[in-house]
């Protein structure tokens, strides 16, 4: 019996997960640390901000990568017909 390993589409999300924790505690000890900043909604309303652009990006580049799929489909299609 072998554990098959393999790359799959799903495994992005704990990646994804494991980079954006390290990036807000990287942003935590600057706003605490560094700065000495210590005002927690300064960091939420900072977090905030950083989800909302990420999710954008996200699903800017997710919309960009569908719309180049339908068009090869649609390439594939057009020249199985003719």
């Amino acid at each position: 019996m072998f554990i098959k390993f393999a790359l799959r589409r799903n495994l992005i999300y704990p990646l994804q997960y494991i980079i954006w924790s390290f990036v807000r505690e990287i942003i935590h000890m600057i706003i605490y640390d560094i700065i000495k900043f210590r005002s927690p909604y300064i960091y939420m309303s900072l977090m905030f901000l950083g989800e909302i652009f990420a999710g954008a990006i996200m699903y800017c580049y997710e919309r960009k990568k569908i719309k180049t799929i339908k068009e090869k489909k649609k390439k594939n299609i057009l020249c199985q017909l003719n």
